[in-house]
C-alpha cells in the first residue's frame, strides 16, 4: 500500500573537503538510505530513476557551511579522470513540502534524513522567502548535520540513512 512505500538505494560516493580542496577518500563510500514514496511520490520517483540511469555514479559528498552550521550535500557535481565537474542539470521538481501545499508528514530535517536540495538563489536573487524557489529542487540530495527548524516545510525531505554507519565514513 502506499502506507508502505519504502524502497532502498545505495549510494556510492567520495568524500570532498571543500575547506582545503582535497579528497578524504577517493574511494567508493557506500550509504543505504531508505526513501518513503509515500511522504513525495513525485521526488522518490524521480530520485530512483536517477539512481537507474546512472546520474548519481562518480558523485561526491561535499559540505556546504550555512550560517552557523554545516549541510552535506551529494549529486551535483563528480569527480572523474581527476576532475571535478558540473553534472547535466536536471529539470525542477515540484517541491513536495508544507509550505508549497503538499500536506504528507513531513520528514524532519535532521541527522539521518536525506532531501532533495533547492536553488535558494538565481543569480544574485535571494529566492529564500519566494514562492518561486518552492519548484527549484533538482537532483542534489541534502544531508543536514543536525536539526535545522528554519528549512521545515522548505526543503523536502523524503528518506534516512543508518546514521551509526555514516559515522563510519
Amino acid at each position: 500500500t502506499a502506507c508502505n512505500d519504502i524502497s532502498t538505494v545505495e549510494i556510492k560516493f567520495s568524500i570532498y573537503n571543500n575547506a582545503e580542496s582535497t579528497f578524504i577518500s577517493e574511494e567508493d563510500t557506500v550509504l543505504s538510505v531508505d526513501l518513503y514514496g509515500h511522504l513525495a511520490p513525485e521526488t522518490v520517483k524521480a530520485i530512483k530513476g536517477y539512481f537507474a540511469e546512472g546520474y548519481y555514479n562518480n558523485a561526491f559528498i561535499y559540505q556546504i557551511i550555512s550560517e552557523d552550521s554545516y549541510q552535506y550535500m551529494v549529486g551535483d557535481l563528480e569527480y572523474k579522470d581527476g576532475v571535478i565537474s558540473q553534472k547535466a542539470i536536471k529539470p525542477t521538481l515540484k517541491g513536495e513540502f508544507e509550505s508549497n501545499g503538499v500536506i504528507n508528514g513531513e520528514i524532519p530535517v535532521a541527522q539521518g534524513s536525506i532531501g532533495l536540495w533547492r536553488t535558494f538563489f538565481e543569480g544574485d536573487q535571494n529566492l529564500n522567502t519566494s514562492s518561486t524557489a518552492r519548484n527549484t529542487g533538482r537532483a542534489t540530495l541534502f544531508l543536514p548535520t543536525q536539526t535545522n527548524n528554519s528549512l521545515k516545510g522548505h526543503v523536502c525531505m523524503f528518506g534516512k540513512f543508518d546514521i551509526e554507519s555514516a559515522a563510519a565514513v
